[in-house]
């Protein structure tokens, strides 16, 4: 099955006449993906929407088993960030998948070309263990703790959580995290921890 929002580009897809191929002229934005059974996601998908796409795909009661696309270089590395360089989107990405980058498509390859290079990223499902109510903590806690990437943790979660910072410094040192730590040090698994340690 394929999903093309594009009228022209629907009905090009359609002209190839390629055996057992649906074409859905549809917004994947609004498809219905707990109306499929098994499958796979293989895409190219529009740069601006890569973010909606990959929370849409994750937050589906029906994920894919494997989604295969083609993003922005940048947000590939971005996707599969390592601590130091992780982000809000790397950590809700890596909350869900297994993150794998694969080929560099230079921007030559297209017609017209794009401005950037883009590249192929890989996502297998990661077993969740999470309610979906500390699900919705979890991400508002790295929300805040990205609220200001210059400030340390402890500053930011005080700031957020408007605690005082000797209670946050107690709950950090319960989860082993260094208060003078930035957010884009801690990985996925670090603010899991430190998400079981909060009780306000």
């Amino acid at each position: 099955m394929a999903v093309e929002l594009d009228n022209k580009l629907s009905d090009y897809l359609r002209s190839l006449n390629i055996p057992n191929l649906e074409v859905k002229n549809e917004d994947i934005l609004s498809f219905g993906f707990n109306s499929l059974g098994s499958y796979k996601v293989i895409a190219n998908i529009p740069y601006y929407l890569t973010g909606k796409i990959i929370r849409l795909i994750s937050e589906t009661g029906n994920p894919p088993t494997t989604a295969v696309l083609l993003v922005q270089k940048e947000i590939a590395d971005k996707l599969a960030a390592k601590p130091g360089d992780l982000s809000v989107l790397g950590l809700t990405c890596q909350y869900f998948w297994q993150v794998d980058k694969g080929a560099i498509v230079t921007a030559d390859k297209f017609d017209p070309p794009p401005k950037v290079n883009s590249q192929v990223v890989k996502l297998t499902p990661i077993k969740q263990t999470l309610t979906l109510e500390k699900q919705k903590e979890l991400f508002r806690l790295i929300k805040i703790g990205f609220s200001s990437k210059r400030k340390t943790i402890l500053n930011n979660l005080a700031s957020g959580y408007r605690v005082d910072k000797k209670q946050i410094e107690t709950l950090l040192k319960t989860a082993d995290i260094e208060s003078s730590r930035r957010a884009q040090t801690l990985t996925i698994d670090e603010w899991k921890t430190l998400l079981n340690t909060i009780a306000f």
